[in-house]
């Protein structure tokens, strides 16, 4: 079955570029997280996707879609696997076609998705984590493979490093400990939660990057399905 779906019209995207984290939406094997490595004209030449599993199943012809990020603005494009992994000036990548315009989404079709995280506060950058620090109660407006967005009701300072428990409901593996900084403390409203915190997640390691990315495509293709009605 395809990764493509009905798709609203959307304004006209840049293409993936050399340096660019994208992230391969793949009917067979899930999500991956990759590199690009160079581009020629429509084809993508990608560092091997790393897989805590190890084994690339790419299948020439076989239909995906490359997510990826310019300037915090959501883009994608669907594409083809051309080649599996092999070696290139001394590298291990992938090659992929792209076969239809990039498109670039609004910012409100970016995965958000309320998930449970519960946050400790460090006294001061620098020292050691307050492992029985009471959490503090936050809501999710959006969770990305780098940091997430909340709603908080009270304000944290920019540049304190606090400790996320990350919750991925249906990922194996339990709950997620990760090493975040504040980026960003605005308040925004009155109420129960006024304060909109931007955090930065912290020396997430590839399987941790790997296990929020797969909840949030599968999160993202259940949000398409019930937008096209085929949920």
């Amino acid at each position: 079955m395809s990764t493509r779906s009905a798709h609203t019209p959307h304004e006209l995207g840049p293409t993936p570029e050399r340096g660019m984290t994208l992230y391969i939406e793949d009917p067979v094997a899930g999500p991956w997280l990759s590199v690009v490595e160079d581009r020629e004209g429509d084809l993508v030449v990608l560092a091997a996707p790393r897989r805590s599993g190890g084994g690339i199943s790419a299948g020439a012809g076989r239909a995906v879609v490359l997510a990826y990020a310019v300037r915090q603005v959501p883009c994608e494009v669907d594409a083809e696997w051309v080649e599996g992994a092999h070696i290139r000036a001394g590298a291990q990548v992938v090659v992929l076609r792209m076969t239809g315009p990039p498109r670039r989404l609004q910012r409100r079709s970016a995965v958000r998705v309320p998930v449970e995280l519960v946050v400790r506060a460090r006294p001061e950058p620098g020292e050691a984590p307050e492992a029985d620090a009471p959490g503090v109660a936050a809501v999710t407006e959006n969770l990305s493979a780098g940091g997430a967005l909340m709603r908080m009701p009270q304000a944290v300072e920019t540049g304190v490093e606090v400790l996320v428990t990350l919750h991925t409901p249906g990922e194996a593996g339990g709950p997620m400990e990760i090493l975040s900084r504040v980026v960003r403390c605005d308040r925004e409203r009155s109420g129960g939660r006024p304060w909109r915190v931007a955090l930065a997640f912290q020396r997430l390691s590839s399987d941790e990057e790997e296990r929020i990315v797969r909840f949030l495509f599968r999160t993202q293709r259940e949000r398409r399905a019930r937008e096209t009605g085929m949920a």
